[in-house]
């Protein structure tokens, strides 16, 4: 949301993903996919949704903390319920 309210949304999600890239899942199966999550929640709050959405797949696809159940009822994926 900061980075849609300075207007620095493209410098933004070039961070995140970076940080994605720097350390992927692949690398490290402990906290690569928190980034990946931290990257879902920047697409949904730049109004990115179709990102968000790709990336929460992705997570719910591998071994981890996130569930379907914590996409419904988190306030934070509020952005993402249409």
């Amino acid at each position: 949301m900061i980075g849609r309210t300075l207007g620095l949304k493209d410098e933004t999600i070039k961070e995140v993903e970076r940080g994605v890239a720097l350390l992927p899942v692949s690398r490290d199966a402990m906290d690569g996919p928190f980034r990946v999550e931290h990257l879902a929640l920047v697409y949904a709050l730049v109004n990115e949704p179709d990102l968000a959405i790709d990336q929460l797949d992705y997570l719910l696809s591998i071994p981890g903390n996130l569930s379907v159940g914590a996409l419904r009822h988190h306030p934070i994926w509020d952005p993402l319920r249409d």
